[in-house]
């Protein structure tokens, strides 16, 4: 989306935003910098109160800490990349020097230090583990690299792509199948449940053709497993042990088709030439309900109901019943963040925000259609969002106003974009964390520390 540069008249040191009167607007004729006026019949008790306590205290009410602060700056090089785990570690590979770094995001220290040979990874965290997995395929493709989160120490080595689930004790090792679509759509040969400590394989399920891996959110930790002949299998993860098993019709098989919600499975496929959605009950694999597809061609998480997103808009539905709940025509997409739904429509280029939303009716909760969302490195969390704006210069030097990135927290209780902070211009690529965000600047990694409350 093309950023819109607004103007903001300067009153340092409060950043003020204009949100618009969708998020409540402040009232024209009350100064909030300013005294209130006094009265004729003033009561000086509580000033000498507060004066009193304060003399008390030594003077040790300070200013109160600043929204947000940076707190830890790093070199980055344009080949470097870094993640952030669901445990607020930052890790940063460094191929040039051959090496991953881990930092506290809490205290901003250094964890540890481990070999990272200079090759593409792809870089995982779950089980209490790091995974590193090199570029597939290519003449460095020596599998998954497993190192504890909490030392760097290396634990064990196997080949092909290793999947963690949140919470398991078991991790899934495959071998992904690649295509023009890109790898991770099918795997191949076995899955393996492998023990995440010690490496050593627990169960093995061969693969006749090709499947699709699905893990299962929550507990109890299974996983979905769709051959290429339709046979459809849930799976404990921990022991392989087979739950339930079906045949499902034919269709465009992928990691995203069928998709799970709650205890619902969902498949997109054709019947008759024309395209349906059918659910199935995940714990039995039974037949739920099935409904024309109206031209969705995803299905997506929509708090307790599923979304069916097309060209058409968006429909959320029930996943148990299948009954339309609502339906928003100008809407092309949604995302869970935790317990906030999001939904984008479409911007001048390409998809934006439009807002925070109501799962349950499909009402706006937060208008941001002015804000541009940065992605979470973590489930929930608080959505932050950005907006360029024009501003007065601190230096009185520099003439005409200056390009600031203002920050902001959208809360759904006020209904609108609270105010944080502002970051440098050449700020990007910016991965958000419990009260920290990442981003690159300048030939930097740099970390800030932020605060949503009062």
């Amino acid at each position: 989306m093309r950023p819109v540069i607004e103007r903001l008249d300067p009153a340092p040191p409060v950043v003020v935003i204009d949100l618009g009167e969708a998020h409540g607007r402040l009232d024209d004729d009350v100064d909030l910098l300013a005294s209130p006026a006094p009265t004729a019949e003033r009561s000086w008790t509580p000033v000498i109160a507060a004066l009193v306590a304060v003399l008390l205290l030594g003077g040790s009410l300070g200013p109160p800490a600043p929204r947000l602060a940076e707190m830890l700056t790093l070199p980055f090089e344009p080949a470097d990349t870094f993640a952030v785990t669901a445990e607020s570690m930052l890790l940063v590979h460094s191929p040039g020097e051959g090496r991953l770094t881990a930092y506290d995001l809490t205290t901003g220290a250094r964890r540890w230090q481990a070999p990272a040979p200079a090759v593409a990874y792809r870089v995982r965290s779950g089980g209490g583990l790091v995974l590193l997995r090199a570029r597939p395929g290519g003449a460095h493709d020596s599998g998954t690299l497993a190192l504890a989160q909490d030392t760097g120490e290396r634990r064990w080595q196997r080949p092909g792509t290793v999947v963690a689930v949140a919470g398991a004790p078991t991790v899934v090792a495959v071998s992904e199948v690649r295509s023009l679509s890109g790898a991770g759509r099918r795997v191949e040969g076995s899955v393996i449940g492998v023990d995440s400590a010690t490496g050593v394989t627990r169960w093995t399920v061969d693969v006749p053709s090709t499947a699709v891996l699905q893990p299962v959110p929550g507990a109890p930790f299974r996983a979905l497993l769709v051959h290429d002949d339709g046979r459809a299998e849930v799976r404990d993860l921990e022991t392989g042990t087979l739950l339930g098993a079906t045949r499902l019709p034919p269709a465009d098989y992928a990691p995203d088709n069928p998709g799970i919600v709650g205890e619902s499975l969902l498949l997109r496929h054709p019947v008759a030439g024309s395209p349906v959605v059918t659910a199935y009950d995940l714990a039995t694999l039974a037949l739920r309900w099935s409904r024309p597809a109206a031209a969705a061609y995803d299905t997506q998480v929509c708090g307790d109901n599923a979304c069916l997103v097309g060209r058409a808009g968006v429909r959320a539905v029930d996943p148990v019943t299948g009954a339309e709940l609502w339906n928003r025509s100008g809407w092309r997409g949604v995302e869970q963040r935790g317990g906030q739904l999001l939904a984008y429509g479409l911007g001048a280029d390409g998809d934006a925000a439009v807002g925070i939303v109501d799962p349950e009716t499909g009402r706006v909760a937060v208008d941001l259609r002015r804000w541009q969302v940065l992605p979470n490195a973590v489930p929930g969390g608080t959505v932050m969002v950005t907006r360029p704006t024009l501003v007065e210069p601190d230096d009185p030097d520099i003439p005409g106003s200056v390009v600031r990135v203002v920050l902001g927290a959208a809360d759904p209780v006020s209904r609108a974009v609270r105010p944080i902070g502002t970051l440098p211009t050449d700020t990007g690529d910016c991965r958000v964390a419990p009260e920290r965000l990442v981003c690159r600047s300048a030939g930097r990694l740099v970390v800030w520390s932020y605060r949503t409350g009062p």
